[in-house]
């Protein structure tokens, strides 16, 4: 009967644990979206031509010929050698391969740390619990080292939980043989020693407390394994320079408007400041911090210091950074499980002494999993019709069209193009040496002065002009469809006799440096004829790319040429490409209504924003409209009373945020006008001029 029944626990952990690599794997299938990927592979080809390491950064301008401590080697190796066997979709297959490795690592670490009952309680529930927060955080798995410190978090919680629980000392000897693999792959092999920290710190304080948490003399062997792992972390290329540059990325992730760094980079924004500006981005943040602090409150009378510490430790990292809410639920899901299970237990047992609660039990246990697996099953397929197909990078991340209309045979010595940051390790994978990119995310090679001169050209495009004869660009490459802060350089350039518009499918533009200013008009594209614009929209719906991957990135496609047409000043042309549009198409609707305000037709514009209104309420887009409109006539009180209803939806929407600043500024200026004309003149006070 023992062995039946060990047979059949054995069958059902196997099972549980192919369940929850299968969610895991379907659950990041998800299509390239991160711009990092292209100067991974670019350096992982670099070093397997040069066969050397890369000491120095060879693929920008700014920062060429700069130390560069590319921990990331071995990943980059890895993800170049994928890329040769079976090109972006073989790399998303081996990410969904890695992270589903990892979860089936965090269910031994879940078995390992509980018994009996509590642990085969515990099997589904983490299976479901994991799933969900993987799916709330997919889009942070991206194909990045982070897949490989996931693995190995899941190995070193194992053995930590694993020697906690009575296993072998010796084990903790594959800690730092780990630590020498992590540290090759990113600079958050860090974790490695900390995590076994905060074990060591959580036995001694249970010690103090007269518990044991550790064996005996688990403390001093904690603390052997952590000097050991600072040791191998000096076994990298790189040395000493390695070692201490998580201390340098760390600091960049400290919260405040002073660190460049962290106020300008969308991932390392602290995550509840993120949620201000794209509302429910991150409302699930909050709900997993609650019911991992729930999970505590069950465990108090049995509290593992260590575990406590571990999700104190990574908590704190969610909060300065929404880049690291998945190191978060990777390691706060397993452990509140294991606070969770004995609880369970427990009240399972007082229900057993009632036959009716008893009988009840098992479909109680079963009815709440499934209401649980079923949404979040419906959630996943959804979200999988949703993407595009994982052979293609995600729409409008990458600038492969723009890199193909540049000319083939560049000038002497490589051309020298002004990119958007996230273009430039694109720049370095697909044109470069003929083209190099002044810079990319790889901001760890650059000071925050230079990263706030980079911010300022785009906040003052007027100094842009005299940086770029400084620099020598012979193009100018960013988006216009993400992020915004490009629109005030788009607009410079197109109307700058220096530069001409050489390529745009109305998401990426290509500007090229006028040589001859007799010919500036010569070639290039003219979006001020109507005819252009519809061209442009027509080879839109025809894109390969597009018809593949659906409706949504060709309306999307659509959307941004027509605010592209409106920043560059041509409304008319806009409308070609809008009135191609289906009338339901709200967001189609809402810059038709700007193209109605830009060419002064305010009550055309307050029609099709009322309709908006009608249909979606006080959102931002529709009251923001009618505040343009009541602006556009003068009526003040109106726009401020239509600001106040968007803003009471979304709080930190940007456009009515200005918005109100320009009308406190008019109304400034208004005040001051107003007291100028009944100041004193010439030193005499109002009672003592004259009177006309």
């Amino acid at each position: 009967m023992a062995v039946r029944s060990q047979a059949f626990e054995a069958a059902a952990l196997v099972g549980a644990g192919l369940a929850l690599a299968a969610a895991a794997f379907v659950i990041t299938l998800t299509p390239v979206a991160d711009s990092d990927l292209f100067w991974h592979l670019a350096a992982g080809r670099e070093m397997v031509a040069r066969g050397e390491f890369l000491r120095t950064d060879p693929f920008t301008i700014s920062a060429e010929g700069r130390p560069w401590i590319d921990l990331h080697w071995l990943f980059q190796l890895f993800v170049y050698g994928v890329w040769q066997l079976g090109g972006l979709q073989a790399i998303v297959i081996a990410k969904a391969a890695v992270v589903a490795l990892g979860a089936v690592g965090l269910l031994l670490v879940v078995r390992r740390g509980l018994d009996g009952a509590a642990a085969s309680l515990a099997t589904p529930l983490f299976v479901l619990s994991l799933a969900a927060a993987l799916f709330y955080a997919r889009y942070l798995v991206l194909a990045r080292p982070v897949i490989f410190t996931l693995v190995f978090l899941a190995a070193f919680l194992y053995l930590l939980e694993d020697f906690a629980r009575g296993g072998s000392h010796r084990r903790l000897y594959l800690l730092p043989v780990l630590q020498i693999v992590w540290v090759n792959c990113q600079g958050l092999f860090a974790l490695g020693p900390a995590v076994i920290a905060a074990y060591a710190v959580g036995g001694a304080i249970a010690a103090r407390l007269g518990r044991a948490e550790l064996p005996e003399g688990g403390v001093r062997r904690l603390g052997g394994a952590m000097a050991l792992c600072l040791g191998a972390c000096l076994i990298t290329p790189y040395g000493w320079a390695g070692f201490v540059l998580p201390i340098k990325l760390l600091l960049r992730l400290v919260p405040g408007e002073a660190n460049v760094f962290s106020a300008n980079i969308a991932e390392n924004i602290p995550p509840f400041v993120l949620e201000r500006t794209a509302p429910g981005s991150m409302a699930h943040l909050q709900w997993v911090l609650a019911l991992v602090g729930l999970s505590f409150l069950a465990t108090r009378a049995q509290l593992r210091w260590g575990r406590t510490l571990v999700v104190l430790g990574f908590a704190a990292l969610a909060l300065a950074a929404n880049r690291n809410v998945l190191l978060f639920y990777w390691v706060a899901v397993p452990i509140a499980v294991m606070n969770v299970a004995p609880a369970l237990v427990a009240l399972r047992d007082r229900l057993a002494a009632s036959p009716k609660f008893s009988r009840a039990w098992t479909p109680l246990v079963v009815a709440g999993l499934a209401s649980g697996a079923v949404p979040l099953g419906a959630g996943i397929a959804a979200a999988r019709a949703a993407e595009t197909p994982i052979a293609w990078p995600a729409p409008f991340r990458v600038p492969a069209a723009a890199l193909a209309a540049l000319p083939s045979s560049p000038p002497a010595g490589g051309g020298r193009l002004f990119v958007a940051d996230h273009y430039g390790g694109y720049v370095a994978w697909a044109a470069w040496p003929r083209y190099r990119a002044f810079i990319d995310t790889r901001l760890v090679l650059h000071t925050g002065e230079e990263y706030a001169e980079f911010l300022g050209l785009l906040e003052h495009p007027l100094r842009f002009d005299a940086f770029a004869r400084t620099r020598r660009f012979d193009h100018v490459l960013v988006p216009s469809a993400f992020p915004d802060r490009y629109l005030g350089l788009i607009q410079h350039l197109g109307n700058s006799p220096d530069w001409r518009l050489d390529f745009t499918d109305g998401t990426e533009v290509l500007f090229t440096r006028v040589v001859d200013k007799a010919d500036v008009r010569a070639a290039g594209v003219d979006l001020k004829r109507p005819a252009v614009a519809r061209a442009l929209s027509e080879s839109l719906d025809r894109r390969a790319d597009y018809v593949v991957m659906g409706e949504a990135p060709r309306r999307a496609a659509q959307h941004h040429l027509a605010r592209l047409l409106l920043v560059l000043g041509q409304p008319e042309s806009a409308r070609v490409v809008l009135e191609r549009l289906p009338s339901a198409d709200a967001g189609g609707q809402a810059l038709l209504a700007r193209v109605e305000l830009a060419v002064g037709r305010v009550h055309d514009a307050r029609r099709i924003a009322l309709a908006l209104h009608a249909a979606s309420g006080d959102a931002p887009t529709s009251c923001n409209l009618l505040a343009l409109a009541d602006l556009a006539v003068g009526d003040l009180p109106a726009a401020l009373a239509w600001l106040r209803r968007s803003l009471a939806v979304s709080p930190f929407d940007a456009e009515a945020l200005g918005l109100l600043d320009e009308i406190e500024a008019e109304q400034r200026r208004h005040t001051t006008h107003s007291l100028d004309k009944t100041a004193p003149h010439d030193g005499e006070s109002p009672n003592e001029r004259s009177t006309p």
